[in-house]
C-alpha cells in the first residue's frame, strides 16, 4: 500500500547520557534550621499585618466621628452666639414676658365672649415644673 501526501517521520529515541546523574540540593541539619527559622520569621512577620489593617479601619473611623463632632461643635458655638444677641434677647422678652420698650403701648386683643381663640392667638402653655405640679396637688387635696 502507497501513500502519499504522508510522510513518516523517524522515531525518536533518546540516549541517556552514561555518566551524567541528576544533582539533587542537598542542604543538611543547618539549612534546615534557616528554612525553619525563615519561614517562621516571614509568618511572624504577616501576623501583625491583621492587626494593623484593622486598627488603620478604627482610626478611620474615629477621625469621621471626630470630623463629624467638630461640625456638631461649630454648629452649637454659632446657636450659642445667636442666643447671646441682643436682637435674640429682645425677641424673647417681648414673645415670652410681653415686655415693651419704653414709649410703645402693649395691647391684648381678646375675642368677644363665646369666640374661641385661633391657635396662633393662643398663648402657649409652659410645661410646669415638677414642683409646682407637687403644690398644685396639695392645693387640690387639701381642698
Amino acid at each position: 500500500m502507497l501513500m502519499t501526501g504522508l510522510r513518516r517521520y523517524p522515531k525518536v529515541v533518546r540516549i541517556k547520557s552514561a555518566g551524567r546523574k541528576k544533582r539533587r540540593l542537598k542542604i543538611g541539619p543547618v539549612g534546615t534550621l534557616i528554612v525553619i527559622a525563615a519561614v517562621a520569621l516571614l509568618a511572624w512577620s504577616l501576623l501583625p499585618l491583621g492587626q494593623r489593617l484593622e486598627r488603620e479601619e478604627e482610626v478611620g473611623e474615629l477621625e469621621q466621628k471626630v470630623a463629624a463632632l467638630r461640625e456638631e461643635n461649630q454648629a452649637l458655638r454659632e446657636e450659642i452666639a445667636h442666643l447671646k444677641s441682643d436682637e435674640y434677647v429682645e425677641k424673647l422678652a417681648r414673645e415670652e414676658l410681653g415686655l415693651v420698650k419704653e414709649g410703645e403701648s402693649a395691647y391684648l386683643v381678646v375675642p368677644p365672649k363665646g369666640e374661641e381663640r385661633s391657635d396662633e392667638s393662643k398663648p402657649q402653655k409652659r410645661e410646669r415644673t415638677l414642683w409646682q405640679k407637687f403644690e398644685a396637688f396639695l392645693k387640690n387635696l387639701f381642698d
